[in-house]
């Protein structure tokens, strides 16, 4: 999978460490821009300084759609089952 990255998913750091953690046990790469820059100061990039990015290959994105679909329909069920909903 190479060509052009798109991003996925913009969060904080923890919900996209999970998200890439997630996606590359599929497979898929995975790439955070200015990952290590905004751990060192995030605010030196500006802008939305405490949100990642998480990007992907562009011709993997609607597999890591559907993946992350398939989890969140995952985390409703068990949330519904522990809930008794």
């Amino acid at each position: 999978m190479t060509g052009k990255w798109v991003t996925l998913e913009e969060g904080s750091p923890g919900l996209i460490l999970a998200l890439q953690a997630e996606i590359e046990a599929h497979g898929i790469p995975t790439y955070v821009p200015a990952m290590m820059t905004k751990l060192a100061d995030p605010t030196i990039t500006g802008g939305n300084c405490f949100d990642w990015e998480l990007q992907v290959p562009e011709n993997a994105l609607a597999e890591a759609r559907e993946i992350l679909r398939e989890r969140s329909a995952h985390g409703r069920a068990a949330l519904d089952e522990a809930t008794g909903d």
